[in-house]
């Protein structure tokens, strides 16, 4: 009589996962990074400490939107006129939002390059974005 592998007492339940050895299921097919010129560049896993690096600059991100959001707070200026209150808004809004564009937009448009570049344009937006108005007190 012919065993099931269903009945198996001792059979394990993710055998259809592509890396155990005796699986029929195959790997889904890596995705392909492109250089500027457009040649394939060799698909690697980021290393460790890449991954690090950025999540200390979202992190850095972060803190520049509550830094952004505290200058602006403490701002002692009061518009005087319509149009002046809403640029005055406008500009409350966009330095806000500015460290989180800048960061998600570097992350998409840089998706298919090298992990170097996008590295790069994250650094570029930190020296960028900084909160002077908080940094320096005012």
């Amino acid at each position: 009589m012919a065993r099931d592998e269903e009945e198996d007492p001792l059979s394990w339940v993710g055998t259809n996962d592509f890396t155990h050895t005796e699986s029929k299921v195959k790997p889904p097919k890596e995705r392909k990074l492109r250089d500027a010129a457009g040649a394939v560049i060799p698909a690697s896993v980021v290393s460790s400490a890449l991954l690090i690096t950025f999540g200390i600059l979202a992190g850095a991100y972060l803190l520049f939107t509550v830094g952004w959001i505290i200058a602006l707070s403490r701002d002692p200026f009061t518009p005087a006129g319509v149009l002046d209150s809403l640029m005055y808004q406008l500009r409350h809004l966009l330095s806000v939002i500015a460290p989180a564009a800048w960061y998600t937009t570097v992350l998409v448009l840089t998706r298919q390059r090298r992990p170097t570049l996008r590295l790069l344009w994250l650094l570029i937006g930190v020296v960028t974005l900084i909160p002077w108005p908080f940094v320096v007190g005012v």
